[in-house]
């Protein structure tokens, strides 16, 4: 899999089989001609699925096995009602997770859109073929996505089955599909937060950022009052930038500092003020390209925060900083993630628990 080995193949089986499905099946969807059984070779190796650059070629499931993963190239979605109606029975029935790859160069038909809302399986959005796409078009189909298949544009993975790029990414969001974020890091370090320091790693994003989208990527802290977002941009940093102090809390104006390419901004506290939150919205997250909150594990998952996680995550980048888990006994811990994933909506891949302050 163009550098993922058995280890992690026998890795993602196990938490398949461990997952709510508890099947260990990974199924390839599509429409005619989007380059599933290529894919399915990559990984399987080659002949393991017959190729033809005519549509409709595959007409049979297709299994191969590796690392404990069964891989299943399915015959095309959007030919006949009843081939569609087994398709998504097996599915239903079989599949662990679904990969549903969409061509590059064909564009979004409304197959595609009647798949994704047929699905009820953990699904991750592949588009192929990005090795002939340049970056207008790689912006329009993400836009079409987005707007057709309602797919947010940090979940979509760019990939060519036939030139291997991409792999990576693949495995890392199948990974993240069926994993806890802390099993995901280990496995891609430096997709997560690095194996690199952050001087050598963020100076590398920015640079890539700014080649793809012709901008310097700008993060945004938001949060509570006393949530711990100047602790947080310090800890980021790797310097006190902004003072910490345990009264303060009234910050009115937005602060910037930039490092390493990228602009970073702490956000004014969010309040029961609604007209202080448009502010916020407006001058602060609207130009921004990556959202960090903060809560304040120690108070507990506020209306607030629940609103940041609905209102901001559908439209930017979204990570929720649970902060002060020092003082959390594990109980406290569960439960406190249990009201956040009843509040927040599905983010369960996009949090993580900390103590800016203590390091850790």
């Amino acid at each position: 899999m163009s550098g993922i080995d058995d280890a992690y193949l026998a890795f993602l089986a196990r938490k398949l089989e461990e997952g709510k499905r508890g099947h260990t099946r990974v199924y390839l969807l599509g429409v005619p001609n989007a380059g599933k059984s290529t894919l399915f070779n990559r990984w399987l190796g080659e002949g393991a699925a017959q190729v033809s650059a005519k549509p409709q070629q595959t007409t049979a499931f297709q299994t191969g096995t590796r690392g404990g993963v069964s891989f299943v190239d399915t015959p095309p979605l959007g030919i006949s009602p009843e081939r569609d109606r087994e398709i998504f029975e097996r599915v239903d029935a079989e599949a662990g997770v679904v990969l549903y790859l969409v061509s590059g160069t064909s564009g979004i038909s409304q197959a595609d859109v009647d798949a994704m809302q047929r699905l009820e399986v953990p699904t991750i959005v592949a588009i192929n073929r990005v090795d002939v796409l340049d970056e207008g078009e790689i912006e329009r189909t993400r836009t079409e996505i987005e707007e057709k298949l309602g797919v947010s544009r940090e979940e979509i993975v760019f990939c060519s089955a036939k030139s291997g790029e991409g792999q990576e990414a693949l495995a890392f969001r199948l990974l993240s599909a069926v994993a806890s974020p802390e099993e995901v890091r280990q496995c891609f370090p430096d997709m997560l937060q690095g194996g690199n320091s952050p001087g050598e790693l963020f100076p590398r994003r920015a640079r890539q950022f700014q080649q793809r989208y012709g901008e310097a990527p700008r993060v945004i802290v938001t949060g509570m009052p006393k949530s711990g977002k100047s602790s947080v941009l310090n800890a980021i940093l790797g310097e006190e930038v902004r003072p910490v102090s345990a009264g303060r809390g009234s910050q009115s104006d937005f602060f910037e500092v930039g490092r390493w390419g990228i602009t970073f901004v702490e956000a004014p506290p969010f309040s029961p003020d609604r007209r202080k939150n448009d502010r916020i919205l407006r001058e602060g997250i609207a130009p921004a390209h990556l959202v960090i909150h903060v809560m304040n594990g120690a108070v507990g998952f506020t209306k607030i925060d629940a609103m940041a996680c609905r209102l901001i995550r559908p439209h930017r980048p979204f990570l929720l900083l649970v902060n002060k888990i020092d003082v959390l006994e594990a109980g406290e811990q569960d439960a406190l993630l249990a009201a956040i994933r009843r509040g927040g909506g599905e983010i369960e891949q996009e949090i993580l628990l900390l103590s800016a302050r203590k390091g850790r």
